[in-house]
């Protein structure tokens, strides 16, 4: 008869081992997919909300004679939440500035920027003068 003490106990151990790694990976798995669907969701409803707000906003275009206008600045929409300047609270958390980003959209930098700057040939703003210059309509 051959001998085979402690191959049993050795088998048995591999195999819950083996059936412990299965289920951890499982279970990383199932926490993952449960993170990326939130990403999903909440990407999609910010998607969502920003295409309501753009619906919104297009609306009251018709309805002004003269575009220059809505270009200088004069005219705005009727679809706002305030002044069109300081922080807004985002849902979710964190803060959006408003000011900062028309400047980031006029010069790429977060301060202020003047006319010279606005005016300056970039590789981003090739223009020159006619560099467009941002400005708020809905907020």
């Amino acid at each position: 008869m051959v001998e085979r003490d402690g191959w049993a106990i050795l088998v048995v151990m591999f195999a819950t081992f083996l059936l412990c790694a299965i289920g951890l990976a499982l279970g990383l798995a199932a926490a993952y997919d449960a993170l990326a669907s939130a990403n999903v969701r909440a990407a999609r409803s910010v998607f969502y909300a920003a295409e309501a707000g753009f619906e919104r906003a297009v609306l009251d275009l018709p309805r002004v004679p003269d575009w220059g206008l809505i270009l200088s600045g004069a005219v705005t929409s009727g679809f706002r939440d305030g002044m069109p300047a300081g922080a807004r609270e985002v849902p979710g958390g964190g803060t959006l500035n408003l000011d900062e980003w028309v400047n980031l959209a006029n010069c790429a930098a977060p301060e202020p920027c003047g006319d010279a700057s606005m005016d300056a040939i970039t590789d981003e703003r090739r223009w020159g003068e006619n560099n467009p210059r941002w400005r708020l309509f809905a907020w």
